[in-house]
């Protein structure tokens, strides 16, 4: 969070065909509102863009994924984007997902998200 406020850059991850709905964009237009950042978007394989976020190399990752991913030992998970029922852990949702350890800027897509 830190970085991403210091340089006014969110190093976005979006996985390859995923694209935000409603309640996303406005999760983003939030967060990027309270960093005072503007957004830096790359795009790719869910399992590229997720490595990148675990490296610090990229600050925040979008895209549809199931809680039970792999991943979720790796990377923090925000809640599901716009949806009103709870999905399966193994049904791919929309959501952010940020670098373990970050529990400040998790709480500030969170909030962001509400």
């Amino acid at each position: 969070m830190d970085r991403v406020e210091q340089s006014g850059t969110l190093r976005l991850g979006v996985i390859e065909g995923a694209e935000m709905n409603e309640a996303s964009r406005r999760t983003l237009a939030r967060v990027l509102d309270r960093t005072g950042s503007r957004p830096e978007i790359q795009r790719g394989d869910s399992e590229v863009v997720l490595a990148l976020l675990k490296k610090g190399e990229i600050d925040l990752v979008y895209g549809e994924i199931a809680m039970d991913s792999p991943w979720s030992r790796e990377v923090a998970f925000s809640a599901p984007q716009g949806l009103l029922a709870k999905a399966p852990k193994s049904e791919p949702v929309p959501r952010f997902a940020v670098m373990n350890g970050e529990n400040g800027w998790l709480m500030l897509v969170s909030e962001a998200s509400k």
